[in-house]
């Protein structure tokens, strides 16, 4: 709350880890597991990323779903139903964000590949 723009500030801050993971008390930590801002859903996101979330998640999200909804209205192309099937698995796992956890985030953009490239071929089959 103290810094909406930036959250918790920039990698090179020498209080970076204590920030992220100690004095914030989300960080927590046992013999077989390790729970970090990510553990949290956009709430975490949001703390640690800042306003930035917008363009970093929420943003490639809403086209994701506007995409989905477009190319689904199509009945004869079958493509849409796998956008608007990442598009559930997108929505249905924002409340803990386990696309953008640090071993899944690759999946994210290439989903938004994935997602860019059938709407090219959506839109060159309807010229």
């Amino acid at each position: 709350m103290k810094n909406p723009i930036f959250a918790n500030g920039f990698v090179g801050d020498k209080n970076y880890y204590d920030i992220v993971h100690g004095a914030s008390g989300i960080y927590y930590q046992t013999v077989f597991t390790r729970f970090f801002y990510d553990d949290v859903g956009i709430v975490g996101q949001l703390a640690l990323l800042g306003i930035f979330v917008i363009g970093i998640y929420i943003w490639p999200v809403f086209r994701i779903i506007k995409i989905a909804f477009k190319t689904c209205k199509n009945r004869f192309f079958s493509d849409g139903k796998l956008i608007m099937a990442l598009a559930c698995y997108i929505l249905c796992t924002t409340p803990t964000l386990i696309i953008m956890d640090s071993s899944r985030v690759i999946a994210f953009p290439i989903i938004l590949g994935i997602t860019e490239f059938i709407f090219g071929k959506y839109l060159e089959g309807n010229r």
